[in-house]
């Protein structure tokens, strides 16, 4: 039996892990030594969410820098227990590190683009840059391309095997996204979610829209949560010119949605990881008031999570994308993920820290 870790003489007081675990009873062992010289002053253990860091490796404006484990090691990775990273599939640096990341207990996943989506992408010259993917696309060809896929090109990240990927999560499904398709990825889940050999690899999906007002996007959620994946609802909110319209419109736009969504399927929270974003640099700037602090902005978004009753039970939540943050929002919502998540606050950490909505 292996230890999550060992406490040697000469560390930090406090030593941190986390672990995906099932439902229901574990037990957790610790030793404090033969010679009765050491001692436990304090043990806490947690439930938490899942806590998805979106991007990685990767940089923002220059003069940023590259996001990477450096970088992120002191306010991000100690906070987060899901990388939603690149797959680099010919870099065994990069394997290392998903390796790394798995035995202390995380889960790496890679965000790919769906068939449907990559088919409308063009060549240099104006002609499509994957004339083979069908029109309109198969079940057959959703299954082969997620598990028998001939190139990184034609095929996903899990075709090669890596016993460090936990799964992809597929970009992106909405109400136009040829939903004339939904029915065939539903197929394709199920097919997926009965093959032993991918028993232990998830096809989560993000969806953004109104998905939920069209009877084939309600049959693809199904199928996609009924084949034990989740769904990461894409939700993206600007600046507000003052706090109280901020509130209002967090809590009216989310509510509203979250209900929604929970009307056409019961129970939804258990399989939903709800994406905020932090987009702070073109060309996706969510950071469009000059007056408004974006930090605030987006403690206030996990504020939300953390207290409306709507959410309660929610699986998780994801940041979204490193590569449209600068710097010090990348750090802060790192310390957003331990305040919330962690550490079970909610209140607002910008209180604590005197930051205001309209500084000044």
């Amino acid at each position: 039996e292996e230890p999550i870790f060992v406490h040697r003489y000469g560390e930090a007081e406090t030593h941190e892990s986390m672990r995906f675990l099932p439902a229901g009873e574990h037990k957790l062992r610790v030793w404090a030594g033969d010679n009765g010289a050491a001692s436990v002053r304090k043990l806490i253990v947690r439930a938490v969410p899942a806590m998805m860091w979106c991007g990685f490796p990767v940089s923002s404006c220059a003069g940023y820098g590259n996001y990477d484990f450096d970088f992120l090691g002191k306010d991000v990775l100690p906070n987060v227990n899901t990388i939603v990273g690149e797959a680099k599939e010919d870099d065994p640096k990069h394997r290392q590190l998903q390796k790394q990341w798995q035995e202390r207990g995380g889960q790496w996943f890679v965000e790919e683009h769906i068939p449907s989506i990559r088919r409308l992408a063009k060549a240099a010259d104006g002609t499509p840059a994957f004339p083979d993917i069908p029109d309109p696309i198969t079940a057959d060809y959703l299954y082969n391309w997620w598990t028998r896929g001939d190139s990184k090109e034609h095929g996903s990240a899990l075709r090669n095997r890596n016993p460090y990927l936990d799964g992809i999560f597929q970009d992106e499904f909405y109400l136009t996204t040829e939903d004339r398709e939904h029915l065939a990825y539903g197929e394709a889940f199920k097919r997926f979610a009965q093959d032993k050999e991918f028993e232990n690899k998830a096809l989560h999906a993000f969806i953004g829209g109104d998905l939920y007002a069209d009877a084939m996007g309600r049959e693809l959620v199904r199928a996609v949560i009924s084949a034990g994946y989740k769904v990461a609802w894409e939700t993206y909110f600007p600046e507000m010119p003052t706090e109280a319209l901020a509130r209002d419109y967090l809590y009216c736009e989310a509510r509203r949605e979250i209900g929604r969504l929970e009307q056409a399927f019961p129970g939804i929270m258990k399989d939903m990881i709800v994406v905020l974003a932090f987009f702070t640099t073109p060309s996706l700037s969510l950071n469009v008031n000059p007056a408004v602090d974006f930090k605030v902005w987006l403690d206030m978004q996990y504020n939300y999570l953390a207290n409306a009753p709507e959410c309660s039970g929610l699986y998780g939540v994801m940041i979204y994308h490193a590569s449209l943050a600068d710097e010090e929002t990348v750090r802060w919502a790192g310390r957003l993920f331990r305040h919330y998540c962690i550490e079970g606050k909610r209140t607002m950490l910008s209180d604590e820290l005197g930051f205001k909505y309209i500084p000044g």
